[in-house]
């Protein structure tokens, strides 16, 4: 069994940037990457500096090759199966291959999981002309008829603030919902639609492209672009971990973002606050910093550069860089 400083659990934006600090500082790392991202369906990460619509692949490709220069990171292409508590103050982690990994302290930025509605093609557009963020992908549908999905008054409220990106805009809301004239007054000021109806189902072109909803009453509303949050659940570990969540399913915090389990860490989507790359990354590297001192050792001993470890080569998924072309930064 071989033992770590951390794992992280999970090679998105965060774990990638938490990976990244501890490499530096010279810290034993196993991170697991199960490779079925959120951000597989999106048309590019944006609002990045540097890496503005960059493909979520490549972004990962470039810090793997920066995680190389370092050493000390072994990544491995699985998913994290159990993690149990070790008398020695440690975690023993075994994932899907039945390996087994002694750690002494665990992030977690295994991210959230989206619950879809059955709705004809959400899967083939999430990501492209249906988004949950304006400010991730609103430059890219911009001047298109923009409908906004809304289950809550909260969303209604903040509605106009899509006329930066469109002029052009239907707001769909839940029937059930109370709506004050102040707000009436706001929609009709930015000269927005408001449609309290249920939908159910997309209306697509021939070719795929959304062209307007479906309600329960079967009528027929045009939009280009849909803005819809949808629900979400807290991933299996989370729960097989008996990890502390709040009535989103995010993960519970404390300022050092340590869960309810000691010396166990969350960060990125699952921890409350914004969803998105840069948050992610951000918060990623200020966590590593901030536990850094708990798996600092009395004495450091000298530390070169070196590759995963041939005992583990089947388990490695291979550097995403090496098969690449044109990757430069």
């Amino acid at each position: 069994m071989k033992n770590y400083d951390a794992a992280i659990v999970g090679g998105g934006p965060a774990g990638l940037s938490a990976a990244l600090v501890l490499a530096r500082a010279r810290r034993s790392v196993i991170l697991f990457d199960a490779g079925t991202p959120r951000t597989a369906s999106s048309s590019g990460v944006y609002g990045f500096p540097s890496r503005d619509g960059i493909m979520p692949p490549k972004l990962k490709a470039l810090v793997r090759k920066e995680l190389a220069i370092y050493g000390g990171v072994d990544t491995i292409a699985s998913t994290v199966r159990r993690v149990e508590s070790h008398k020695t103050h440690s975690y023993v982690i075994e994932d899907d291959h039945g390996r087994l990994t002694r750690v002494r302290m665990i992030i977690l930025a295994v991210g959230m999981v989206d619950v879809f509605p059955s709705w004809q093609g959400f899967s083939n557009l999430w990501g492209t002309n249906i988004m949950h963020c304006a400010h991730c992908h609103g430059w890219e549908m911009r001047d298109r008829h923009w409908g906004v999905v809304a289950d809550n008054v909260q969303t209604i409220a903040t509605a106009h603030q899509y006329r930066t990106w469109t002029d052009r805009v239907t707001v769909f809301a839940d029937p059930g919902l109370d709506i004050s004239m102040a707000i009436l007054s706001r929609l009709g000021n930015a000269n927005i639609d408001l449609i309290q109806c249920r939908i159910r189902d997309l209306v697509l072109s021939v070719d795929g492209r959304l062209t307007g909803i479906r309600t329960n009453n079967d009528n027929e509303f045009p939009c280009e672009t849909l803005i819809y949050s949808p629900p979400q659940r807290s991933a299996d570990l989370i729960r097989t971990m008996r990890i502390k969540t709040d009535n989103n399913g995010r993960v519970v915090v404390n300022d050092r973002n340590e869960t309810n389990r000691s010396r166990v860490f969350a960060i990125g989507d699952i921890t409350p606050g914004p969803q998105n790359a840069l948050a992610a990354a951000a918060e990623g590297a200020a966590v590593a910093k901030e536990i850094f001192s708990d798996i600092v050792p009395a004495t450091t001993a000298s530390h070169s550069p070196r590759p995963a470890s041939s005992e583990f080569t089947q388990y490695v998924e291979p550097l995403a860089w090496t098969h690449t072309q044109g990757i430069t930064g």
